[in-house]
């Protein structure tokens, strides 16, 4: 069919009418987002509450005590990071647990092997450290094999030497100040405890743990069978001595009473707990052992987020009246919407997260958690992804940290506390998790955000 002139004419009328009409939308549509981020950082300006220092010395007891009201009625506070491996993280967290003990929190729990984190406990309880000398996460190889490598592959940075003494001397400092702080409590209260509720990607000491419960008790036949069956079979794959485990667990349940009866209650609910955790790690090392952005490492993380689940709802079920628990780890795991959450930029083709340990607590518990989430714009962290461990996080101008960089370099940002500007944390966002990118609805995840402008990479002392 022939165009006419008259046609061609109108048609090019309506491609630049369109253009045009375009052109103006777009850009009604920038200046709103402008605004929008604009009175973000307004608001959050007003209602920051700023600090000059993280020093645990320049902090004075009462810099923190806006946050009394906030946390009357909790049972439960989650003290996340957005990145494992930032010097600033543990002053972040020692500034809050100091206010949190001097009101009565004692229990905290760290995204940490269960069986390392009740070698943590006896360095607290004891000052003694040759207790931390015994932490898998720490390069203790006591759960090693000789005939079977269980580090998973696509973690360089794990076997970095320089990363790893770094790491374990910022944790080590953290724990001393801890101890520290645990020992200058009132004579006649609680001291601070701790306990890992995490399954770790190192091989773990659970068969250490196993045969220190049943030491000494090997008169009875139950428990010869018991550590009969505990012995290593050479060149066994991961899933076959899962299994080994597993039925081993089946007899341990079968022989319950006499077990109990000779090692005592919560010594033989320790061995079940610890049997089980050496099952869990094997089956999430398998599904690591190729390294992460595949699908069975995707439902490994799966299986081992329910795994937390299930050891923090057994610490809380042994509370007595009046105790609350601290629980630190990442923020993806320390979220209170988790489904939500996805893990990639906004538009990408990237999976959606699973149930999170923060959100089976939230939804279990409504109304008794609270949590703060560290953020940071920019710097240098570590990576367990590159074989130096160590890179440059540059500021990414489309997330929700760029802006919060313009409000100010240090800051505690309540959330839900009124005020048409936190309205841009009520959409969904980019924002930074150990490096890498993911979004979601901030204001569904935490209940507050403390703000670093810039980072440090950890650094052995």
């Amino acid at each position: 069919m022939k165009t006419t002139a008259s046609g061609q004419a109108r048609s090019t009328l309506e491609l630049v009418m369109f253009s045009v009409i375009f052109c103006a939308l777009s850009t009604l549509l920038q200046a709103t987002v402008v605004a929008g981020e604009k009175q973000f950082v307004t608001w959050a300006a007003g209602k920051a509450v700023y600090f000059e220092s993280l020093d645990v010395q320049d902090v004075l007891p009462e810099d923190f005590s806006f946050l009394d009201k906030a946390l009357e009625g909790k049972r439960i506070i989650y003290i996340a990071e957005s990145d494992h491996w930032v010097n600033q993280k543990y002053d972040y967290r020692l500034t809050l647990i100091r206010h949190l003990f001097n009101r009565g929190w004692r229990r905290i729990g760290m995204e940490m092997d269960f069986c390392d984190g009740k070698r943590v406990d006896r360095y607290l309880d004891t000052g003694d450290p040759s207790h931390l000398e015994r932490v898998a996460l720490y390069g203790y190889k006591g759960g090693w094999r000789e005939d079977r490598d269980d580090i998973p592959q696509g973690f360089p940075g794990i076997r970095a030497p320089k990363f790893r003494k770094a790491f374990v001397s910022q944790e080590r400092r953290f724990l001393r100040q801890l101890r520290s702080l645990s020992e200058s409590r009132r004579k006649g209260t609680p001291r601070l405890s701790w306990f890992g509720f995490d399954v770790g990607l190192m091989p773990c000491v659970a068969y250490e743990d196993a045969q220190e419960i049943l030491a000494n008790h090997a008169s009875n036949p139950a428990i010869q069978e018991v550590l009969k069956r505990l012995r290593r079979v050479e060149a066994e794959s991961r899933d076959a001595e899962a299994q080994r485990l597993v039925g081993l667990l089946g007899f341990i349940e079968t022989e319950s009473s006499s077990i109990q009866k000779t090692v005592g209650k919560d010594r033989a609910e320790d061995l079940v707990r610890t049997l089980q955790h050496q099952v869990d790690y094997l089956l999430f090392a398998d599904a690591a052992k190729e390294g992460a952005s595949t699908l069975n490492w995707y439902h490994g993380l799966v299986r081992r987020e329910q795994r937390m689940a299930s050891l923090v709802d057994e610490i809380l079920a042994d509370l007595k009246p009046g105790e609350k628990i601290i629980l630190m780890g990442q923020v993806l795991h320390l979220s209170k919407n988790s489904e939500g959450i996805t893990l990639g930029p906004i538009g990408a083709s990237a999976p959606s997260m699973w149930v999170s340990i923060g959100t089976h607590l939230a939804r279990k518990f409504p109304g008794e958690v609270y949590s703060v989430w560290m953020m940071y714009d920019h710097g240098r962290h570590g990576s367990v992804l590159l074989p130096d461990g160590v890179e440059e996080v540059p500021s990414d101008s489309t997330s929700v940290e760029h802006l919060l960089a313009q409000v100010g370099e240090t800051f505690f940002l309540p959330l839900k506390s009124g005020g048409d500007g936190e309205s841009y944390l009520r959409e969904k966002r980019h924002f930074r998790q150990n490096g890498s990118v993911a979004s979601g609805v901030i204001a569904e995840q935490a209940d507050a955000l403390f703000f670093i402008r810039e980072v440090t990479e950890l650094v052995e002392e």
